[in-house]
Order: structure tokens, then C-alpha cells, then sequence
């Protein structure tokens, strides 16, 4: 194993902690909104950000860059996980005991 690789996936894994940190943060407030909403509106939500995003590198806007990327990185997990139950890959059982 690499330094290089090692030093990447903890980028990657401490990327992915800020965005769950302002998951948490976020929707906290929401009561979790997110879970009555359909794949096509998560879809709908996260090509907005995608597009913020591009508006965002075009006109140098780091500090907002870096937080359309957070919204991003935390709708395609909710996505992901949406689509992953549908599909029987989250055992609610194991989640439930994992609580």
C-alpha cells in the first residue's frame, strides 16, 4: 500500500465526515424531510447543485463552492441510500441493531 493511496482515502474519508457533519447540522431541523421525498425530487435537488456548482468554478466563488459541494456529496448519498433500500441493499434489521 502507498502513502499516496493512504493520504487519499483519508481526504476522501474527511471529506465525506464535513458533509455528514452538515447533514446532521441541516437536517436535524428538517426532522429528516428528505426520506418522504421521491428519487426524482433528490435527483432534481442534487442536478441544481450540480449546476450551482458550475456557476460557482465560473465565477470563483470558493467559499460557496465549497458548500454546494457538501449539499452535493450529501443528495447523492441520499440518493444512493434511497435507491440501495429500494433494492434491498440497507437490511433494516442490521440498521436498526447497529443503532
Amino acid at each position: 500500500m502507498s502513502r499516496r493511496w493512504i493520504e487519499s482515502r483519508k481526504k476522501l474519508v474527511n471529506a465525506f465526515f464535513m458533509a455528514l457533519g452538515s447533514y446532521i447540522e441541516q437536517e436535524a431541523k428538517k426532522g429528516d424531510e428528505w426520506r418522504e421525498q421521491s428519487i426524482g425530487q433528490i435527483y432534481a435537488h442534487l442536478s441544481h447543485e450540480v449546476e450551482e456548482i458550475r456557476r460557482n468554478l465560473k465565477r470563483g466563488e470558493r467559499e460557496l463552492l465549497i458548500h454546494n459541494c457538501i449539499d452535493a456529496v450529501m443528495l447523492a448519498t441520499m440518493l444512493l441510500a434511497k435507491v440501495a433500500e429500494q433494492e434491498g441493499l440497507l437490511d433494516k434489521e442490521n440498521l436498526e441493531e447497529k443503532a
